[in-house]
């Protein structure tokens, strides 16, 4: 009998977990106004225009003017409206221009009925604040984010990234819906397949298309499956672009995605290199993990396959959905503090990615080339930019004075307790101030961070947990640990457990990849997808006990119990 997992350290993640539990020293870090130069010139795409121009102290002013209240209508319903943008100098500007409007977004426009992010679309495709003309834009509100900075922050500084293709290009506006003054809003690029975003080509041999997908866990409740979104190893993806597909690309797009995750799952870096991207694999990731942006588990994870040939690749991208990221989000599984890592734990393909030496050492080495430019430079530029405009921020408020002190989408109570704007910023530069050291410290450390893993396994099996065979207590010479709602076992006492289990003898060897186990006169081999090289020893998840062998597992939480009930092995 052959089970095939696979087995590979985890030694970067539980790092992460260790300095949450054992407190870390990134907290100490406080932002300091810095003489950085911001390198701005006037074809910046991460520098609004209104910023570019020195001139201009305030954001500009877009008027939305409709029959219906978009704010108050079903969210999909499209409706006729015009436009006007001023502010801004007159080569720019534009008067009641015809627009279709409606509603956009998930939390954010069930949980904000007072200030709701929007959709527009021209007749015909035009520049608004930018140099590219387009006929779909979006209104972001950010009301779950009372700093109004951190999609900002997101979108500036992927734009500085030459390994994301395209990253919406983010504009502070001031909003008026038929003469009512709405707030300050971001206007930036919708996510779609237009000229100057992303560059989709649609072909009707399935293995030369295009295609723009995206992993949305919601993709079910309004999708069709198998025709707006599939199913990839439990997980759902949204088929954005082309429309229309036919089986034979929907099956591609499948094929695809399980190729990818077998050889991510298989830890084959050489076959992953000939499916993906790695610099936008890893421009996407520290982005994402350097905001800790709880999204990037399985919600507006964007991606497209495209190229032809040898070159074919799936890319990752553009980035999307930061306003509960940088601190902005309680109850998380690893905390919401500058330290730790959370995308490397959650979401699968990165949980995997950042095991390989080779793709960590990638992560290691393009941190440490834009720890000194872009990351300094686009927190310098979050405090410009907030002093500049400090008055127009504050404007927003006076109109949702009620934002401060209100809970939405897991607020953290640190956050809670701040009721004005300027209050918001600073936590937010502190704690980027405070995430990049502690990106300084854990990267300096590397893999030589084994011993920070033992210390935090030790302090794990300080928490009993008990493992009852066949009604037994098993009394284990090393204890088990729980880590990330598992319940981990050490290697070496896995030939007990199965010999009390099966009443045979029982051996268990292993190399770097596989286990070896003779129960009797069966022989099995298996791999393991997680364990946990620590304390000259080997943690694997004791639920392998049940899916290999055919056992009932059972948990106790209110007593750490674990329960096995034989099963004959066949």
């Amino acid at each position: 009998m052959k089970v095939k997992f696979f087995l590979v350290p985890l030694l970067l993640i539980l790092l992460a977990m260790f300095f949450v539990a054992c407190g870390g020293n990134a907290d100490e870090y406080i932002y300091e106004p810095q003489q950085v130069s911001l390198d701005i010139s006037d074809t910046d795409r991460s520098v609004p225009l209104a910023f570019r121009d020195t001139d201009n102290a305030s954001f500009p002013v877009l008027h939305i003017n409709s029959y219906y209240d978009p704010f108050i209508q079903e969210r999909n319903f499209w409706h006729d409206g015009t436009i006007s943008l001023s502010g801004v100098s007159s080569e720019i500007d534009f008067d009641d221009t015809a627009i279709r409007i409606r509603g956009r977004g998930n939390s954010t426009w069930w949980r904000g009925p007072d200030k709701r992010p929007l959709r527009f679309r021209f007749r015909e495709a035009r520049p608004v604040l930018s140099d590219n003309p387009a006929r779909d834009w979006i209104l972001l509100a950010n009301q779950f984010d009372r700093s109004l900075l951190r999609n900002y922050a997101a979108f500036t500084l992927g734009g500085k990234l030459q390994g994301l293709d395209f990253t919406p290009v983010p504009h502070h506006v001031q909003l008026y819906v038929n003469g009512e003054y709405m707030g300050v809003y971001l206007l930036t690029d919708e996510r779609n397949a237009e000229p100057g975003r992303m560059s989709i080509y649609w072909d009707e041999d399935p293995t030369i298309s295009d295609y723009f997908l995206e992993l949305d866990a919601r993709a079910y409740q309004s999708g069709i499956l198998d025709e707006t979104f599939i199913s990839v190893s439990g997980l759902y993806y949204d088929l954005r672009y082309p429309d229309d597909l036919s089986n034979e690309h929907v099956e591609y797009i499948r094929a695809y995605l399980e190729a990818v995750s077998y050889a991510i799952r298989r830890q084959s870096f050489d076959e992953i290199l000939e499916l993906i991207d790695l610099d936008s694999f890893v421009d996407f990731y520290i982005v994402q993990e350097f905001f800790k942006d709880i999204d990037a588990r399985d919600l507006s994870v964007f991606m497209y396959i495209s190229g032809t040939g040898d070159e074919r690749r799936l890319f990752m991208g553009p980035i999307w959905d930061f306003d509960i990221s940088a601190g902005n989000a309680a109850n998380q599984p690893l905390g919401y503090g500058p330290d730790g890592l959370y995308v490397a734990e959650f979401n699968y393909w990165y949980r995997n990615l950042m095991r390989r030496p080779e793709f960590f050492e990638a992560v290691q080495t393009r941190w440490n080339e834009i720890r000194d430019i872009e990351i300094a430079q686009t927190i310098e530029h979050l405090h410009i930019v907030s002093v500049r405009y400090q008055d127009e921020f504050e404007r927003n408020f006076e109109r949702h004075p009620d934002v401060f002190g209100r809970a939405q989408m897991r607020t953290p109570q640190e956050i809670l307790e701040i009721d004005y704007f300027m209050g918001h910023v600073e936590h937010l530069l502190n704690w980027l101030t405070a995430r990049a050291n502690w990106f300084d410290e854990f990267f300096e450390g590397g893999m030589a961070f084994q011993d920070h893993l033992s210390a935090y396994i030790k302090m794990r099996q300080e928490h009993v947990i008990n493992v009852v065979v066949e009604g037994e207590l098993y009394d284990f010479a090393i204890n088990p640990i729980s880590f990330h709602h598992r319940v981990m076992i050490p290697l070496s006492e896995l030939d007990g457990v199965l010999a009390a289990l099966h009443d045979a003898d029982v051996t268990v060897t292993h190399n770097d990849y596989d286990l070896f186990v003779v129960i009797g006169n069966e022989s099995f081999e298996f791999s393991i997808p997680t364990a946990l090289p620590v304390l000259d020893d080997i943690f694997i998840p004791i639920r392998l006990i049940a899916e290999v062998f055919g056992h009932e597992l059972d948990w106790n939480g209110t007593t750490n119990t674990v329960y096995i009930t034989v099963s004959q092995v066949e």
